[in-house]
């Protein structure tokens, strides 16, 4: 006879377990890592990989220098009356550019070598030129193969920049020079205003050309610039170990087979009861206790009500039925593999109080269905070798029919 009390557990109990399980997926980040640390050996692979590859590309690269020299600007002065206004400010970003102009690393490559065609280029590539923000200040950061042309590139791309300020500075002098003279020439006679232009004529003359100097050296460098072997040897490992973490989610999603008790709970979608080798028959006693009904008369064994125990693995059914019989002490309990017989029905009901019906393997999931509706209970026995797309399907299949389902992972 179908139990009533396990009836009203029935639907709501397994959709709120099914909830719980699913949620606990989502949620826990320790069971994630704990699927990752199943496959130590793709983990322990990646990270040797990714170690001797960050070995192998620390012997491989080829080592940077960098030096720096750093530039401080004087302004460009158009009015030599003009000290107390705008004129005396440097406008630095824009320096910054002239500085890093192929001009510029052109005068550099004369001074350095002026036989070789491209390292005017090599010098433009390698330089950086860094403003100070809020100070006339520029810093020529240069980067070669070698500490002694970094810092030439740096202290001769320095000078070079200073050069052609300083160019630009008397060309700018000379042109007011012209242009007062020419108004002096224009004047006949002598005047106040003719002479207010010679006296400036004179200051103009007097303008200071010098177009900054450099205050700091660019030294040549003890090391190379970059990372050290043992850090990109530290880089690799923690890169190898990502990879081998991501392939090795990879691979326990993707495994065909359930393997592991979580796995059991993901795909059945609900909580799955263990069922421990060296604790078969206490632990079935528990899943009993957990789901079923106790008899009335004192100190008998609680039991489950009429059930269908069924597996997509081959004799896993069976096994658990012979694990069932021994757990339980009743001997009004019916074992039975047909799949017609009815719950309550004649000659069972007059010998035992309980159905059990162990599933033959070459069981249609649809009769499985049937019978377990009718009986009330399905229990599925679920085992390392397992099918993920069997379970799943049956797991959807009991669900779209409103089976009342219970799933046992036999671990041993």
């Amino acid at each position: 006879m179908t139990s009533a009390a396990y009836t009203r557990r029935s639907v709501s109990g397994s959709r709120a377990s099914r909830s719980t399980a699913q949620s606990q997926q989502h949620l826990s980040l320790a069971e994630q890592f704990k699927k990752i640390f199943r496959h130590p050996g793709i983990l322990a692979l990646c990270v040797l990989l990714g170690a001797l590859l960050g070995g192998l590309a620390s012997i491989l690269q080829t080592p940077t220098y960098v030096s720096t020299a750093k530039v401080v600007v004087n302004p460009l002065v158009a009015d030599p009356n003009a000290e107390a206004t705008t004129q005396m400010k440097v406008e630095i970003d824009t320096e910054a550019s002239v500085a890093g102009s192929y001009q510029v690393s052109e005068a550099a490559a004369q001074k350095i070598d002026p036989s070789d065609p491209d390292l005017a280029n090599s010098i433009n590539q390698n330089l950086e030129v860094i403003p100070h923000s809020g100070a006339s200040i520029l810093d020529f950061k240069a980067s070669a193969g070698s500490a002694e042309k970094a810092a030439d590139y740096a202290n001769e791309s320095a000078n070079a920049y200073l050069t052609v300020r300083q160019d630009a500075l008397k060309k700018q002098v000379d042109s007011n020079v012209q242009g007062i003279q020419a108004q002096i020439d224009a004047i006949e006679g002598e005047s106040a205003a003719k002479t207010a232009l010679q006296e400036k004529l004179g200051q103009v003359k007097s303008t200071s050309t010098t177009p900054g100097r450099v205050i700091t050296e660019g030294n040549v460098p003890s090391a190379a610039s970059g990372l050290d072997t043992w850090k990109m040897v530290l880089v690799g490992t923690v890169a190898g170990a990502l990879i081998g973490a991501v392939i090795a989610a990879i691979v326990d999603s993707k495994s065909r087979k359930v393997k592991y008790f979580d796995r059991a709970n993901d795909v059945a979608g609900q909580d799955v009861y263990p069922i421990r080798g060296s604790h078969e028959v206490e632990d079935t006693r528990r899943f009993v206790l957990s789901l079923g009904e106790a008899s009335n008369t004192p100190g008998s064994t609680a039991r489950l009500p009429n059930a269908v125990i069924y597996s997509p693995t081959p004799g896993a059914a069976s096994k658990f039925t012979e694990i069932f019989a021994s757990a339980q002490d009743d001997s009004n309990i019916h074992f039975t593999d047909s799949l017609r017989v009815k719950p309550g029905s004649g000659a069972i009901l007059e010998a035992a109080q309980q159905t059990i019906i162990a599933t033959p393997q070459d069981s249609e999931v649809s009769d499985v269905l049937r019978a377990a509706k009718s009986f009330g209970l399905c229990i599925v026995a679920v085992t390392a070798e397992t099918s993920v797309h069997e379970l799943r399907e049956f797991a959807h299949a009991a669900e779209s029919v409103r089976v009342n389902t219970e799933y046992v992972f036999l671990d041993n």
